[in-house]
Order: structure tokens, then sequence, then C-alpha cells
């Protein structure tokens, strides 16, 4: 039996620390690394509050209270006593309509023509 203070227990002690079972090594890494998950966590989890995230159902929810409030500011059809602004507002959307389908009628006959060309010149 070895004395314990005799440097070749000693040299044992060292080289007995570092053949310890890998599972037993990482433990100590794999804390440090869960504490910093967890306090990467904590961070995130403050820089922007719920109540200021916007996800999920909320988010649909604030679109479709955008959505109401530009249909608010659309003239309405129920409405007689501002006829005239309806009428004009309607007259833009029809010649918007009808100027996208020009366009898409201009470009079809253009696609057509690409297409149509003899290949040998």
């Amino acid at each position: 039996m070895r004395k314990w203070r005799s440097p070749a227990c000693k040299r044992e002690r060292v080289s007995r620390k570092w053949r310890s079972p890998a599972h037993e090594r990482e433990r100590v890494s794999h804390k440090w690394r869960s504490l910093a998950r967890k306090r990467e966590r904590v961070s995130r989890k403050w820089q922007s509050p719920a109540h200021k995230r916007e996800r999920g159902s909320r988010k649909w929810q604030s679109l479709a209270h955008k959505i109401g409030k530009a249909a608010q500011l659309v003239p309405s059809i129920n409405e007689n006593d501002n006829n005239i602004s309806q009428y004009t507002f309607h007259i833009f959307l029809n010649q918007t309509i009808l100027m996208n389908y020009t366009l898409f009628a201009f470009l079809f006959l253009v696609s057509l023509h690409v297409t149509g060309r003899p290949a040998s010149r």
C-alpha cells in the first residue's frame, strides 16, 4: 500500500483524474452549455415582450383590423349623400380593371408573336 503523500500516489491520482469515464467528464461542460442556453432564452424573452410580439392569430387579427379600417375609408354603396364621390370611385375602379385587361391582352399577343416566329432566320 502506497503512502498517501508519496509522489507515486500523487501521480496516480492525477492520471486517474484524466482516466475518468466520458459521461462523468462531459457533465461539467454540459452544465455550462445548458446554463448558457437558459441565459440566451431569458435574454430573448426580454428582447421582444409577448404583448408587443405579433405571432399566430394575433397577426391575422391585426391584419383584419387594418383591412376593416381601409374598408371604412372606401365610400360605401348604402350612403346616398356622397353619391358623386362614390360614382367617381366606381369609374376609377372600372378604369383600372379595363387597363389591367388591356395590358394582359397586349402581353398575350406579344408572347404569341414571339413564340410563333419561325426558328430558322
